[in-house]
């Protein structure tokens, strides 16, 4: 339980860490800038890896928690040694808020993991 708890609130520090960086950009002010796209991935890739830390049981009690996309681009990165800035725009902006919804609500008071 205690592991879950900070695994989660390491997922949820990156996630905060995507959204600043992210934040009042464009895609193509993204797509141009090569630090602002490595930032963003490293983020991502340190969330799927996180993700796969958390117990068994916990993605089987909760399959809602949306880290399915980015373990894909994190292992699809690995295996073709290519990353589709494309997709890792539409995770960071799109996923990224779902996660910390999910994060936001299994936190609440009272709420055993």
């Amino acid at each position: 339980m205690e592991k879950t708890a900070t695994i989660l609130g390491l997922i949820r520090k990156d996630c905060h860490d995507i959204q600043r960086l992210v934040a009042g950009i464009s895609k193509q002010e993204f797509l141009a800038s090569p630090q602002l796209s490595m930032a963003v991935t490293m983020s991502l890739f340190s969330i799927a890896e996180l993700g796969k830390t958390l117990p068994a049981e916990f993605h089987t009690s909760f399959p809602q928690l949306p880290l399915e996309k980015i373990i894909n681009l994190n292992a699809t990165a690995h295996e073709s040694k290519h990353l589709n800035l494309e997709e890792v725009w539409a995770v960071a902006t799109c996923e990224i808020k779902k996660i910390l919804r999910f994060i936001n609500y299994y936190e609440e008071p009272g709420w055993q993991y």
